[in-house]
């Protein structure tokens, strides 16, 4: 399933490693290599890591930024966190980002039992390539479509006695290179789509029928 998410851009000016965004005489451009402060700053170039963030729970362990505040503020939730108190202070979650010193409490991650890198997942390279593209041409990407999956819930006891959930939607992350799937937010849709979505949900919902009459079709056809 996907997701809308944010993407927001910000500085910085320690040592970058690693899926950095230059910005030079306004052009933006893609590096892997290592940029120290001095030479960003001889060369008057800004650097940059993208973050995703999303308005879902907030948890102990979890990296966040205040949207809005400045300086620019991005931290780690600590013990004993209440996401909806964060949440009103304008503070979101970051699901995924270029800027490899944000790493998770233990070497697993929260949403997974495998042992795995415990560096945060990050945006694709192609993905990267079209946002500097897009910026680079006055579009500044962001809003993207996230893709999730439904896993089992680690946190469920035996007997759950909590009644938590068996299952739950966690992003969904490419372990070979630690990487998520993002897609551009959809704002065109053709006929054909919306009928698929119409049926999906009328499906779903065991509506085809409405006093013995099936009715999707008939309205299908007044209405789009």
């Amino acid at each position: 399933m996907l997701k809308k998410r944010q993407v927001v851009m910000l500085p910085t000016n320690e040592k970058a490693e690693g899926r950095v965004l230059l910005l030079r005489n306004n052009i933006l451009t893609y590096q892997k290599e290592y940029f120290t402060k001095i030479y960003l700053e001889k060369t008057r170039t800004k650097s940059f890591y993208l973050y995703i963030l999303s308005d879902e729970e907030i948890k102990e362990g979890d990296w966040m930024y205040r949207k809005g505040a400045e300086p620019i503020t991005i931290k780690q939730a600590e013990k004993g966190t209440t996401s909806p108190r964060l949440s009103s202070l304008g503070w979101l979650k970051i699901i995924a980002t270029t800027d490899n010193s944000l790493t998770f409490l233990k070497k697993a991650r929260p949403d997974h039992s495998d042992p795995v890198s415990w560096y945060y997942p990050q945006p694709s390279q192609s993905f990267l390539e079209v946002f500097v593209r897009e910026y680079n041409k006055g579009n500044v990407i962001k809003e993207v479509m996230v893709e999730y999956e439904t896993i089992i819930n680690q946190e469920t006891q035996l007997g759950n006695k909590d009644n938590l959930p068996l299952t739950k939607e966690a992003i969904k992350i490419n372990f070979k290179d630690n990487t998520i799937t993002i897609k551009r937010v959809k704002e065109n849709w053709s006929r054909e789509e919306v009928k698929s979505i119409i049926l999906d949900f009328a499906d779903f919902n065991g509506s085809f029928k409405r006093d013995g009459v099936d009715w999707i079709d008939k309205w299908i056809e007044q209405n789009l």
